[in-house]
Order: C-alpha cells, then structure tokens, then sequence
C-alpha cells in the first residue's frame, strides 16, 4: 500500500511540474522562443510589418522589452513565417549612396528620429521612439529614394557574456 501510495504521489509531483512548466510556457516571451499559441492566435489578425526581407509582427502583450545594452525602449516581435520572438531596437537601416540626402529626409519626416550616418558606406540607421512609426516612414523614404534598400534588424537571441 505504500508503494503504491508513493508512486500516486510521485505521479502527481511530475504531473504538477508539467502543468506549471505549461504555464510558464504560455507567458514566456523570451527572445529566440517560438511565441505561445495564445499570443500567435492574438496577433494572427495584424498586419505584418515587411521592411526590406524582414516580416514580423510587434507582440501585443507589453511589446516594450528593455534592451540589456540599451536603457531606450525597444519592441518585442515575432517572425511572421515561424513566430520566433526577436527584439527590435525600434532601427531601420537604409541603403543608399547619397547617406547625407537621406538624413536631411529622415530630419523632415521624423524630427524625433535618431540618425546615425555612414556615409563612407551609404548607410543610414534612424531610430524611433515607436516601432509602429517605421512601416510610413519607410514607405516616404521609399518614394524619395526609389533605388535606396531597407533592411530592419532583429535581434532573436540576447548576447550573454562568457
């Protein structure tokens, strides 16, 4: 009757452990995790955001995420083709020759942006405070320099030191 009695025990331990490891799951929003069924189901009828060959959408449940080398806010997003939660640092990079041209640009459309230029590489990094604001400011960008290229980073796994 012990045995027996430990083993019922035993089994509930582990199938508590599992029930709580679920949960977790469900709420877990790491960067490089699939996103949990119930927050892919409420982002299933948002638009997805495409920035040169990037296709994410922001998470719905406090898509802010602090970056650990960054005090700024950045955005928590899923990968529209696999929904792996990355971090976006809220940057869109773009392609360009005449970086200076685009700069001046950003200037006009976002006074708020941050801009870094590279212009030795044509390329410009602008930063917003809301990652809602780069699909029109990309789209404007696109107007002013049809030839110009986009790109949106995403960082899906946070460097850790070793």
């Amino acid at each position: 009757m012990k045995t027996q009695h430990t083993v019922v025990l035993a089994g509930f331990v582990f199938i508590g452990h599992a029930l709580t490891a679920h949960a977790q799951d469900a709420t877990d929003l790491t960067p490089g995790r699939i996103a949990p069924a119930n927050v892919v189901q409420q982002m299933q009828y948002e638009a997805p955001v495409r920035i040169g060959a990037v296709s994410v959408r922001p998470l719905p449940q406090g898509g802010q995420h602090p970056l650990s080398t960054d005090a700024s806010q950045s955005t928590l997003v899923a990968r529209t083709t696999d929904n792996l939660i990355g971090v976006s640092a809220n940057e869109m990079v773009v392609i360009e020759p005449n970086a200076s041209a685009v700069q001046k640009k950003i200037a006009e459309l976002a006074a708020d942006a941050a801009v870094r230029l590279y212009a030795g590489r044509g390329i410009t990094v602008v930063r917003v405070k809301r990652f809602s604001d780069l699909p029109a400011l990309q789209q404007r960008l696109a107007e002013a320099f049809p030839t110009a290229r986009f790109d949106l980073p995403v960082m899906y796994i946070e460097n850790e030191p070793h």
